[in-house]
């Protein structure tokens, strides 16, 4: 059985995610404070709420970052939430130029700025698209058919996000979505081999959201 650990490195909303896990069946999924323990898991889960410098800072203060590392070096999957999504990156501008675990390369930024407009209202909150994007040529597929985390929801389906800051770009070997934001765009789900993350909160986001939470259980290590 599939044993599954959610990070708490007080940054969090733990207990509604945990539910979600197991009302999907996930009876062997708990919350983790102690570091040390994450090489027992298969498979990870880095939520995340509140700025991306206090997040960086409580992960590396309990060791988190370098489990982390051990965990999606050995292959196994992670799946980042919300901040969680955030702090995969490569930094942030969040209260100054803060660095990321840098497991996808990108920057953080104010959703105004990705927006381009300042009459932005910020923070982001309630329901909105997600887009799968361009075709893969080489395979002669469109992108929707490869993101595996979206397998079985309706096309663009609806989420729910709740935030001040986003992703522009990611490189281009990493399987994403957008999401429309004012006059731009952020992004909103990163697949990349074993390392997974989404912009909104999947356990708020209805049916869409779970079965987002249900394909992460299902895939392999």
């Amino acid at each position: 059985m599939t044993h599954i650990a959610i990070i708490d490195y007080r940054c969090g909303n733990l207990f509604n995610l945990l539910k979600a896990f197991r009302y999907l069946g996930a009876s062997q999924c708990e919350i983790v404070t102690d570091a040390s323990r994450i090489q027992q898991f298969d498979k990870l889960v880095l939520p995340g709420v509140g700025s991306f410098k206090k997040g960086m800072e409580n992960l590396i203060l309990a060791g988190f970052d370098q489990a982390i590392y051990r965990h999606v070096s050995d292959g196994k999957p992670i799946l980042g939430i919300c901040a969680g999504l955030q702090l995969l990156m490569s930094s942030s501008e969040e209260f100054g130029h803060t660095k990321g675990l840098d497991l996808v390369q990108g920057q953080v930024a104010h959703l105004k700025r990705l927006a381009g407009d300042a009459r932005a209202l910020v923070p982001h909150i309630g329901w909105a698209e997600v887009i799968p994007q361009g075709r893969d040529h080489m395979a002669n597929v469109d992108m929707p058919s490869k993101v595996r985390l979206l397998a079985g929801t309706e096309p663009h389906p609806l989420c729910y996000f709740a935030h001040s800051y986003g992703v522009a770009t990611v490189p281009d070997d990493v399987i994403y979505c957008k999401t429309p934001f004012y006059g731009g765009e952020f992004v909103s789900v990163i697949e990349r081999r074993n390392v997974f993350a989404v912009q909104f909160h999947p356990e708020l986001s209805g049916r869409a959201g779970l079965t987002v939470l249900n394909n992460f259980l299902k895939f392999s290590e």
